[in-house]
């Protein structure tokens, strides 16, 4: 009792403190600042807010900044997209701070007052559980899809062929599920792994890359999974020259999330819960572990693991039905891209619940008329280019500002979902193009005349924003050298998230292809790049010896990053002891058959020797490292924009650069 008597006493002091610092001077709300009538016209797309304030200073004699200090990188780069035609900056001021979270603090003297952006505990807090939050969500989303993929396996196993293919025009996935050889044979494989591999399964559900090997599989089993390879892509394998030998045979399969290549968030959405890939051997080919991929053998098969009546379901089906009724890959892949980049598809696919669809407004504000001007063909073109996606989006704000006769702002990020193909053209009520706005996963806020937008997900998008100081530097390395060594990887790794890298900065024009070795789908490429980078100079002259580096010369921190990796590729084992070694390796395609001559990629294997207990060899798990150099970086893009052009004239395109090598 006498504690609480004491903290009781501590906040009755507290506030009488606070209650005589709050009277000393005059309260925010006692301030009148006339100069905020002054108007002002803003066009600003995607820009810094202290590029933004910057702009309201110089146009209004009115000092605005952002930050607490120059090292206050995330609200001084928050970017934002204004159009705000003859508006008090008074407005705007406030506005900028509803739509950020922001606080403003005002210094200086009357007459003269200074006003200061800056985010304070509370919105820091909020943000971080916001965050927590939306991770959650997105994992939820991405795990209800992969259980959903297991039970229309199921679903198709109980329809005859007959009764699944009368589905092909309404829902084409289940058709192929249930009424193809191929289809059947990879159902019965889902729907096994609940026995067969149930830790496996588990992890596969969590978005977690597993390898499953089919050494103790039934009979018929076994026969359901060469029969996935009959038809669709493993079909295809099996009629080119690599697949006409006899001794074609499957050992695995390999579920891969696409998580990281279409984003966390984004993969529940869409459908499109990652990729089965049936493994095998065929003789004269390299199995993939020799290059270090964490596989059972050379890709046979791949099916996508997404549920019936999905769009992304439907599209690979298309894929496959094409395949299997005779046209070439080309020709296939070239509708299955012309598909995938139409706004309308893309909509479809990524649509999300609106609230004001469900309980539209009566606010005369929000019921007018409104024409929007039809952007179609911008649309599909900005669909190939990262710099004109960008300029879509703010040409979009820019459209809804003169539409709706008001002022609109965005919260701005690179990973943001394009705002394009959810806005139809022509004349609607306004509330209308707020349904699209939603259903493209952005929330809005209709207040003193301004439009205010931003992700629904926003505090999981600031989480991927990286310092432009740190963005700039590397541009900077990569122009003076034309490529970026392994230190320069390992280091971009070592500093970075994989949110980080996979939604903002390999999405950096000028940085993509050069960082394509980070974006294997397959091994644990990053988590050994980070264990290399954290390495000192010393560590670093062990690791390319032909010793290797011990396991005892590891910190505890980077053996942490170390087992990691090795937890990833065997479990469950005690290590005595081991070494980890990099071997430079480097490959000439000039010298191969292939049509792709890329010249001498640099591809160091990072060779991990772990003694386990009661084993009398090592095991030696391999890393491989894909380095692009100028050579391969100057082919993909020429690659690329032969890709583009031939999309945009709608003609047979060129093979995805990334698939090349």
């Amino acid at each position: 009792m006498r504690r609480y008597c004491l903290i009781l006493i501590m906040l009755l002091l507290t506030c009488s403190v606070m209650a005589q610092e709050s009277t000393s001077g005059k309260s925010v709300k006692d301030i009148v600042d006339v100069r905020l009538d002054k108007k002002v016209t803003l066009a600003m797309d995607a820009a810094k807010l202290e590029d933004v304030l910057k702009s309201m200073s110089e146009s209004t004699d009115i000092n605005f900044t952002a930050g607490n200090n120059d090292r206050d990188w995330r609200v001084r780069e928050r970017r934002v997209t204004v159009y705000a035609d003859d508006i008090p900056v008074g407005i705007i001021k406030d506005e900028l701070s509803n739509l950020l979270g922001y606080k403003v603090s005002i210094f200086g003297k009357k007459d003269n007052w200074s006003y200061q952006y800056w985010q304070d505990l509370k919105a820091k807090q909020l943000e971080a559980e916001l965050l927590n939050a939306a991770k959650v969500n997105s994992a939820n989303r991405s795990m209800a899809l992969r259980e959903s993929a297991i039970s229309s396996a199921d679903a198709a196993l109980n329809m005859s062929p007959e009764e699944a293919m009368k589905l092909r025009e309404k829902d084409p996935w289940m058709a192929y599920l249930g009424g193809t050889k191929s289809g059947r044979g990879f159902a019965k494989l889902m729907s096994a792994i609940n026995q067969f591999a149930p830790v496996e399964r588990d992890l596969m559900l969590r978005g977690r890359q597993v390898d499953i090997s089919f050494d103790n599989v039934s009979p018929e089993l076994r026969a359901a999974i060469n029969d996935s390879i009959s038809g669709g892509i493993g079909g295809f394998i099996k009629k080119s020259a690599m697949g006409q030998l006899d001794a074609v045979s499957p050992t695995g399969i390999t579920f891969m999330s696409m998580d990281q290549l279409v984003g966390d968030s984004a993969a529940g959405i869409s459908g499109f819960g990652g990729m089965a890939i049936i493994t095998g051997q065929i003789p004269g080919v390299p199995d993939m572990s020799s290059f270090g991929m964490p596989t059972n053998g050379i890709p046979l098969g791949m099916f996508p693991i997404t549920q019936g009546n999905s769009m992304v379901g439907s599209a690979f089906a298309d894929l496959y039905f094409a395949l299997d009724e005779g046209k070439s890959m080309e020709e296939a892949i070239n509708d299955l891209q012309t598909k995938a980049s139409d706004p309308n598809f893309q909509a479809e696919m990524m649509a999300r619940n609106s609230v004001t669809e469900k309980n539209p407004p009566i606010d005369p504000a929000l019921t007018r008329v409104i024409e929007i001007t039809d952007m179609r063909p911008e649309i599909a073109e900005s669909q190939t280019d990262l710099h004109k996606a960008a300029a879509m989006q703010s040409k979009i704000i820019k459209e809804l500002s003169r539409a709706f006769d008001a002022p609109v702002m965005l919260e701005s990020f690179n990973s943001a979902a394009s705002l394009a193909p959810f806005i139809k053209p022509g004349k609607q009520p306004l509330y209308e193009v707020l349904i699209g706005i939603e259903k493209a996963g952005y929330i809005w806020q209709f207040s003193n005349g301004v439009f205010c937008i931003r992700p629904d997900e926003w505090a999981l998008m600031r989480s991927y924003e990286i310092p432009e100081e740190f963005v700039n530097m590397y541009k900077a390395i990569l122009e003076k050298q034309g490529e970026f060594t392994l230190d320069d990887i390992a280091n971009i790794a070592y500093n970075l998230t994989d949110d980080q890298i996979q939604n903002n900065l390999i999405s950096e024009p000028d940085l993509t292809y050069a960082l394509m070795g980070l974006m294997n789908p397959l091994g644990s490429g990053k988590n050994i790049l980070r264990v290399y980078g954290s390495l000192n100079n010393q560590q670093k002259a062990a690791i390319k010896s032909e010793k290797g580096l011990s396991f005892a010369k590891l910190s505890n921190v980077q053996w942490d990053r170390l087992s990691t990796v090795i937890a990833e590729k065997i479990a469950g084992a005690y290590i005595v002891d081991g070494s980890i070694r990099l071997v430079e390796n480097a490959i000439d395609t000039t010298k191969e058959s292939s049509e792709y001559k890329m010249g001498v990629m640099q591809m160091p294997v990072f060779e991990t020797t772990i003694m386990v207990e009661n084993e009398e060899n090592p095991r030696v798990l391999r890393d491989v490292i894909v380095l692009y150099g100028k050579d391969q970086i100057a082919m993909m893009k020429e690659m690329q924009k032969g890709a583009d052009k031939a999309n945009q004239g709608n003609q047979p395109s060129p093979p995805n650069p990334v698939q090349a090598p």
